[in-house]
């Protein structure tokens, strides 16, 4: 603790601070300040190291969280950093068997959206990225038919896919009991692949990546919503620009992230008391083919909190099913799980 606080005193001032001291300040925040301290306070948790000692280190993680966002938020309104969307996948290590199986580890990246924890919408990007590797000629991914996020992520993953009807090996399917996300796609040729990622210790994430701009530009302006009964609403903008597209168009990847994340942004409008909202599940995140042509055409997001289905599911967090669809594209409502709390990101980062 005494060595982080030295480091700490000396991070230095963020008005008119250079930009590239700047970068290395918040990659040195990611990589080991905040990894070691969430580490030690996960450690004290567990250990029942004493009320003050956890109060302590409460106190230091959100000392340095200030400092980060703060800093974060620089870089972020600077312009030097590329757009979610336009970010470049990294996948290295990569072993394949066929189209049977795939696995690689990531160099995962935080984003605008969440500066302490990679993003959910990230997770898939990267995911379906790796899933393509080991399709069929003239197959596609059709859907995220399920994905459940069941740890927030601070370190790098190894990724794994399987083709369902063979199933992952003995050896790697005792790794999912570990797992910080889990789920599965559908393909256009009816085949399911299965997928799960587990992080990597001493592989903390440290890049940071803007906004995903086409997300937040399609959305209407302050994210304003309608409530009509128990339904809340928000039409698409029917006029986005090119700046926002991917130069070679949308990946299959990008845009199921992009569909995601624009459903993340409905779920936080959502008025909370809640200090803390976690996507936990989501199901049927149908891939919309030409992202920017159908989602330009005159689409209203809809979501209905079901308020009344609300259940406790720990101490900390209650869990709210939200059923949502792109009206008139989809005529059925679909799900997500959202878990709302009042305790902070970091004590539940690594349960």
């Amino acid at each position: 603790m005494e060595s982080i606080n030295m480091m700490m005193e000396s991070f230095p001032t963020i008005n008119g601070i250079d930009p590239q001291l700047a970068i290395r300040t918040a990659d040195h925040i990611r990589s080991e300040l905040r990894p070691q301290l969430l580490s030690e306070f996960a450690v004290s948790q567990q250990s029942c190291d004493g009320a003050k000692r956890l109060v302590d280190l409460e106190n230091k993680i959100e000392e340095l969280d200030k400092y980060a966002f703060e800093l974060d938020q620089y870089l972020v309104s600077s312009g030097g950093l590329t757009s979610a969307q336009h970010q470049d996948v990294v996948l290295n290590e990569k072993r394949r068997n066929g189209s049977e199986y795939i696995e690689a580890t990531t160099e995962l990246f935080f984003s605008a959206e969440s500066l302490t924890n990679v993003h959910g919408p990230v997770m898939i990007l990267y995911l379906a990225t790796l899933a393509e590797e080991i399709l069929n000629v003239g197959e596609h991914i059709s859907s995220l038919n399920r994905a459940s996020f069941k740890r927030l992520v601070v370190q790098n993953m190894r990724l794994h896919i399987c083709d369902s009807s063979v199933g992952f090996t003995d050896d790697v399917a005792q790794l999912e009991a570990g797992a910080s996300i889990t789920g599965k796609f559908k393909t256009n040729q009816g085949r399911t692949l299965l997928f799960f990622g587990v992080q990597l210790e001493g592989r903390p994430v440290t890049q940071l990546a803007n906004f995903n701009s086409f997300a937040i530009n399609i959305l209407p302006a302050g994210f304003a919503y309608k409530k009509s009964g128990d339904v809340y609403q928000m039409t698409l903008s029917t006029d986005i620009d090119a700046i926002h597209v991917p130069q070679h168009g949308f990946s299959v990847a990008a845009s199921l992230m992009t569909i995601l994340d624009i459903v993340i942004i409905m779920m936080f409008r959502y008025p909370s008391a809640a200090k803390t909202n976690l996507l936990l599940r989501i199901s049927e995140l149908d891939l919309i083919a030409d992202l920017p042509t159908v989602l330009s055409s005159g689409l209203t997001i809809e979501a209905i909190p079901r308020e009344s289905k609300v259940y406790r599911i720990n101490d900390d967090f209650n869990l709210m099913p939200v059923d949502y669809r792109f009206s008139p594209l989809e005529q059925k409502f679909k799900r997500f799980h959202v878990a709302m709390g009042n305790q902070p990101y970091y004590r539940v980062v690594n349960t």
